[in-house]
């Protein structure tokens, strides 16, 4: 595969990086998985806890309704956090985050503007359901409170929460108003957390934005010296499938870099990895464009933060590759703590995209050190 042209600026690396590390990082092999496994054959977007002996996962159960599950790394020992308490029993639980203590989650929980009845899809494209609010649940399943509190339909939307390395903080996207090419205006959101009784509160919410044209976000999480946030924004004035990048934004400031571009390409679901010298994400670069009005297949990538050693990880929907499956979107990624595996949510572009199968990449070395 050949070398792309660097897509980040050299300088971008003081804010991704630890205080005292080195730009220079040994390249992978040209091919940096060892291995894939499958975790669960269907399951929805994924965190990984701190100490990596567990996951986090939302799934789709039989009464059609997606709840938030705890694993460990290769899908045993699973249990439902969100499947018994009366609160969640008729909403859509899902894409979580850790506390770095590892005692407590951050999730969406639906707010289901629509009539009774049978539950309509809770779409793995955050942000897209009619409504939500954030939630914390402990790691025993059995305390668990509400963090946010929206009742407009169309806008209060939230989705991706995303905790700081030191745990201080929380950002989230929030949709602040309707239109906006389809998904509506949005921003992005950053609170200090305060510990009550073992469980977090929000507190000092403050508004960000890359600009005023209320873009849509998807935050990926601090980097290294939580000082910036990494994103997926879309480029005005095409709508959010016809072009997504990925940007820092510098939270003293709303600076921003840009680290992908390229015309009507899908950048996004990106991790950064433990050492903040690496990013893996999902992109559709080297693939057929969709068809107008139709998902795009996604397959992951990963590349130094330089913007050097680019590889493909997975050839989901690449027809020459050996792991072809027909056209498929990643849809989530997490790296273990150490940075030698990476989980992979990958679903299916034909019939129904609620949800996917969930892999586990062994990597050629770790990329958390």
């Amino acid at each position: 595969m050949s070398r792309p042209a660097p897509l980040l600026a050299t300088a971008l690396l003081a804010l991704l990086l630890p205080a005292g590390s080195t730009a220079a990082a040994e390249a992978p092999q040209a091919d940096p998985v060892r291995s894939m496994s499958l975790v669960s054959p269907t399951a929805g977007r994924v965190a990984w806890a701190p100490r990596g002996d567990w996951i986090a996962y939302d799934r789709v159960d039989d009464s059609g309704y997606s709840r938030l599950y705890i694993a460990r790394p290769d899908g045993h020992d699973r249990r439902c956090l969100t499947c018994d308490p009366l609160e969640f029993r008729k909403h859509h639980t899902g894409n979580p985050t850790w506390h770095p203590s590892g005692d407590y989650l951050v999730f969406e929980v639906e707010k289901p503007f629509r009539h009774a009845g049978a539950p309509e899809p809770f779409l793995n494209v955050p942000g897209r359901n009619l409504g939500s609010d954030l939630w914390t649940i402990g790691f025993n399943g059995k305390t668990f409170f509400r963090l946010t509190n929206h009742v407009e339909r169309g806008s209060g939307r939230v989705h991706s929460p995303r905790f700081s390395h030191e745990g201080n903080r929380l950002v989230w996207a929030e949709r602040v108003a309707a239109g906006g090419g389809g998904w509506g205006g949005w921003v992005l959101r950053v609170a200090e957390t305060a510990s009550r009784r073992g469980m977090p509160r929000l507190k000092r919410v403050r508004r960000h934005e890359i600009d005023r044209a209320h873009r849509y976000y998807e935050p990926y999480g601090f980097t290294t010296d939580d000082r910036s946030v990494l994103l997926a924004s879309n480029r005005p004035p095409t709508g959010p499938e016809a072009g997504l990048d990925l940007f820092v934004l510098r939270l003293d400031g709303d600076e921003t870099t840009r680290l992908t571009g390229g015309p009507a390409t899908i950048n996004r679901f990106a991790s950064l990895a433990p050492n903040g010298r690496w990013v893996a994400w999902a992109s559709n670069r080297d693939l057929p464009r969709a068809r107008p009005g139709s998902a795009a297949a996604l397959d992951l990538w990963m590349m130094r933060t330089d913007g050097f050693d680019a590889r493909r990880l997975t050839g989901f929907s690449d027809v020459f590759a050996d792991g072809y499956s027909g056209p498929t979107a990643v849809r989530s990624v997490a790296w273990s703590p150490e940075g030698d595996r990476l989980l992979v949510l990958a679903a299916s572009l034909l019939g129904e995209t609620t949800s996917g199968s969930l892999f586990l990449l062994e990597l050629d070395r770790p990329y958390g050190r």
